[in-house]
């Protein structure tokens, strides 16, 4: 059996991975959940299959709605009052057959699809207009010539019917007047799933508004179906809207079914895990898209027990979404808060989804005297904020601009306009991180590795503070390891000293001061809390991957040497995040590391990694740590 595990997750929805125990290993790789479409023979004669019937079966009619009696197969309709597919509303189609088990017709599209649209969203066409669209049925089978087609419908219409006089003129000239609408391409320079609104850069200029229902994709990233990230080449059909003035210009040009361009690299994400020399590995991960708010990516590292971990990592991230949903319906309208206030709100449901979490767990805890915790550090890639440009040098020099310059020179990174992609100037990625414990994340910016989180430990200054506050008793052990426990007053203690309680299973003190669990430094005294601490960074074009891994990787490997190995496996030996993770678990042991050791790398594919001359890696001895936020 093997005692390592390790795997590669591409950015599927509700792509959930748990490590398993070390004696066995697992390796999934993402499925299709949509399952295999089914496909029904298509009619030899524009019509219906042969079907068997008998004499007691209905015949199909079609509801009499609005004059919808008079529908009939082979007839023109134009399709209208749609809202779920609303991009199809003005189109023509010709009626096949009535279905009376659903009541709706299938229609074909002059695309060659075929819908089935309810009575009430179909209205005749005139004959000018189907012969304007392109759109004729077969002549009538039978019926003297110049006999009127049934009742309602343009079945035997074709071209001859159109062939001279005024109407042929007519039609000529509609046509010419109303060329048909193709598909249009662009880049994303925002999209919000949250708010189902985006931006679009026209390839043929301009930018183009992504109103609600635009866009079929929620807020998933590349390579997901339909995923739009800043940067991110789609198609699109224009809608022109209707003007609120009759007689005033025509309304604006919106983008309507946003579809993201097949072959686009977005996020992967591998992992990589050993138990070490320890007997169990109680490490436990998390990678999946989360609705309406992005990727997330966790580390939960399991002590005196894997159960809590286990709990953590499979309930955090639903609850995530659910605290999420409960402040965004408290604030209202989500269209009208600014990107700062959004901010906010996703922050605080992280909070409150720890702390929900842990209480969870405590409650069973309690009940089964379980002693188990865990630490924990959440990554979550939000997308689709906007920040303003800056002005260009003609708006902000005026007339000067226009005077020739003594030398162009290459824009510097002051003056480059702000954003995650440079593609796609404007738009912002949020990196939120959230964690209670020591385990750790760090970006990789060029070649340099910033650490955007703190590690939770009892002699930081805030944290002593508030162990004290709280009756906790901080000491350090014959290895210098800084250490916290319960107040030895506490009943607990009492306890102990009285002969109720094994002094082996309550005599214990932890390395960290914030996690999940450990319900004897829970309750009464609130010395360990579960209250996450959140950061967010806005991403440049510049970030191209993300590590988080457990304290046994981070123990023995400094940031910067950690993020030297992710190059070197990616960017120089071309291997994938799984085998860039695998490294990283390699060198940890390598150098000695004595406890379960997991890595995470997300790969942020819409940026490239530093080339080998964009200059010396920064220093990656101890303690030379490149702190974003500055020193804890």
């Amino acid at each position: 059996s093997s005692a390592s595990s390790s795997g590669l997750v591409r950015a599927t929805p509700r792509a959930v991975r748990q490590l398993a125990s070390p004696s066995r290993s697992r390796s999934r790789s993402p499925s299709n959940a949509g399952g295999r479409a089914l496909r029904s023979p298509e009619p030899a004669h524009g019509g219906a299959t042969d079907m068997p019937s008998t004499s007691s079966a209905p015949t199909a009619r079609a509801p009499a709605v609005d004059g919808a009696d008079a529908l009939a197969p082979g007839g023109i309709v134009r399709l209208t009052g749609l809202k779920a597919a609303a991009h199809l509303n003005g189109e023509l189609g010709a009626l096949e057959r009535f279905d009376a088990e659903t009541g709706r017709w299938e229609v074909k599209l002059r695309s060659g699809d075929v819908k089935a649209i309810k009575a009430a969203n179909l209205e005749q066409a005139s004959a000018l207009d189907a012969a304007v669209d392109g759109m004729r049925t077969p002549p009538a089978s039978s019926g003297a010539e110049g006999q009127l087609p049934p009742s309602g419908g343009v079945a035997g219409l074709s071209s001859s019917a159109f062939a001279g006089g005024p109407l042929a003129a007519k039609a000529k000239a509609a046509k010419a007047a109303k060329p048909r609408t193709s598909r249009r391409f662009g880049t994303v320079r925002w999209f919000n799933g949250r708010r189902k609104l985006g931006s679009i850069i026209a390839d043929d200029g301009g930018d183009m508004f992504i109103p609600a229902q635009g866009a079929p994709n929620g807020s998933q990233v590349p390579p997901n179906p339909g995923g739009l990230f800043h940067g991110t080449r789609v198609s699109f059909m224009p809608l022109q809207l209707k003007s609120p003035d009759p007689f005033g210009p025509p309304g604006d040009v919106v983008c309507m079914d946003v579809r993201a361009l097949a072959g686009q690299e977005g996020l992967t994400v591998g992992v990589g895990t050993d138990v070490g020399p320890k007997e169990t590995n109680e490490d436990r991960i998390a990678a999946m898209d989360i609705a309406e708010l992005g990727f997330l990516a966790g580390v939960f590292d399991g002590h005196r027990g894997h159960l809590c971990a286990d709990y953590v990592a499979k309930n955090l991230p639903t609850t995530i979404l659910s605290a999420y949903r409960a402040r965004a319906k408290r604030s209202g309208n989500l269209v009208k808060l600014s990107n700062n206030k959004e901010a906010d709100i996703i922050a605080g449901a992280l909070v409150d989804a720890f702390e929900a979490v842990d209480k969870a767990w405590l409650v069973s805890a309690r009940k089964k005297e379980l002693l188990d915790g865990s630490t924990a550090i959440i990554l979550l890639v939000c997308h689709g904020f906007v920040t303003p440009l800056k002005p260009t040098p003609a708006e902000s020099l005026g007339c000067a601009a226009l005077w020739p310059k003594p030398k162009e020179t290459e824009p510097t990174k002051e003056d480059r306009q702000p954003g995650t992609v440079a593609l796609a100037p404007g738009g912002v990625a949020k990196l939120f991180v959230a964690w209670a414990g020591d385990c750790r994340a760090v970006l990789c910016r060029g070649r340099n590795g910033l650490r955007v989180s703190e590690d939770h430990r009892p002699n930081r200054g805030e944290e002593r503070n508030r162990i004290t506050k709280a009756g906790g008793t901080i000491l350090q052990d014959a290895r210098g390891v800084w250490r916290v426990g319960p107040r030895a007053d506490n009943k607990f203690a009492r306890e102990l000293q009285k002969g109720k309680r094994d002094a082996a299973a309550m005599k214990w003190f932890l390395s960290t001061c914030r996690g999940f669990g450990d319900a004897p430094l829970k309750h009464p005294d609130p010395i360990v809390t579960a209250t996450p601490e959140v950061r967010v960074v806005d991403l440049v074009p510049e970030d191209w991957a993300i590590i988080v891994g457990s304290d046994g990787i981070f123990d023995k490997l400094s940031d910067q040497v950690i993020a030297d190995q992710v190059w070197r496996s990616m960017a120089q030996n071309g291997r994938d995040p799984a085998g860039a993770a695998r490294d990283v678990v390699r060198s940890a042991l390598a150098a000695g590391s004595k406890d379960n050791v997991t890595a995470i790398v997300m790969r942020l594919g819409w940026a490239a990694p530093p080339t080998m001359d964009a200059g010396p890696f920064a220093a990656s001895t101890e303690g030379e740590e490149a702190n974003m936020f500055g020193s804890g």
